[in-house]
C-alpha cells in the first residue's frame, strides 16, 4: 500500500468526526491516552520524558504509543507501563490497527501535526500538539495548540511541554526493562560481557547533526572511562 492510500484511509475516517470538533470538551478523567507520531529512532526515544510525565500524572491510565516497526522490540518490556502499536502509513494493517485501537480520552501529537488526523481518526476526544505547523491543514484537528518557546530547546523538553505540570522525576534503570537480547556468537558475547556504550551519531537533517569533533571527544571520554564503543560509535570515532 502506498503512503497516499494510508492517508486516504485516515482522512476518510477522520473527516466525519471533524464536524463534532465544536462540541468537544477537555476530558476531566483520562483513562486512555494515545501518543501519535512516526518519528525515527532517536526522536522516539527522546519522547521518554513525555511518557514519564504522563505516567506520573495518570498512574492508572493506559498509555499507547505508535511506533515504527523496527523500534517496537525496544518496548517489549513495557517501560513506564505503556503499550506500543506498530505504525507505518504504507501498511494498511498497521493503519487499521491504530484506527481500531480507539477511542481515547486524550491524543498527543509529537513532531508532525499531520498525525493529528490519525489521532482524530482513532477516536481521540481531545487532541494536543504544537502550534503553527505548516501547512495549516495539519493543525485543523487540534483542540489545544502549545506554542513553541522563543528560545531554542531540546526536543525532550519540547515534547514534555505538551503536557502541563512539573517535570518527571529523574530516570531510573528499572523504568525500562531490557528487551530480550539477540543470539550472539561467542566472540561477540565475550566483547559484550565487558561494559560497552553505543553512540547514535546519525540524524535525519543537517541541522540536527552534532559536529564530528564533539562525537570524537565524547567517544574518547567513554573509552577513557573504561567502556568499549560498539556499532555506530566505532564509525563516529573514525570519521
Amino acid at each position: 500500500m502506498s503512503r497516499l492510500s494510508g492517508r486516504v484511509r485516515i482522512f476518510v475516517r477522520a473527516l466525519p468526526r471533524l464536524a463534532l470538533k465544536p462540541l468537544r470538551r477537555k476530558p476531566q478523567v483520562l483513562k486512555r491516552i494515545l501518543i501519535a507520531h512516526h518519528l525515527l529512532l532517536g526522536d522516539t526515544l527522546l519522547l521518554t520524558p513525555l511518557v514519564a510525565k504522563l505516567r506520573a500524572q495518570y498512574p492508572d491510565a493506559q498509555i499507547v504509543l505508535t511506533c515504527t516497526k523496527p523500534i517496537v522490540p525496544l518496548y517489549a518490556g513495557r517501560p513506564f507501563g505503556i503499550d506500543v502499536i506498530p505504525f507505518d502509513p504504507r501498511d494498511f494493517r498497521s493503519v487499521n490497527a491504530v484506527l481500531r485501537s480507539g477511542p481515547y480520552d486524550l491524543g498527543i501529537v509529537a513532531g508532525d501535526n499531520r498525525h493529528a488526523w490519525l489521532a482524530l481518526a482513532a477516536g481521540c476526544r481531545w487532541i494536543v500538539g504544537h502550534a503553527a505547523d505548516t501547512p495549516a491543514w495539519k493543525n485543523v484537528p487540534l483542540n489545544e495548540a502549545v506554542p513553541y518557546p522563543d528560545a531554542p530547546a531540546a526536543w525532550t523538553d519540547l515534547a514534555a511541554e505538551l503536557v502541563a505540570g512539573p517535570p518527571p522525576r529523574p530516570y531510573r534503570l528499572s523504568d525500562w526493562p531490557a528487551p530480550a537480547s539477540a543470539v550472539w556468537s561467542e566472540s561477540d558475547a565475550s566483547v559484550l560481557r565487558s561494559p560497552y556504550v553505543v553512540l547514535h551519531p546519525g540524524a535525519s537533517t543537517e541541522v540536527k547533526r552534532w559536529p564530528d569533533e564533539r562525537w570524537r571527544s565524547l567517544a574518547a571520554f567513554v573509552e577513557a572511562g573504561g567502556s568499549r564503543l560498539c556499532g555506530a560509535a566505532d564509525r563516529a570515532r573514525r570519521r
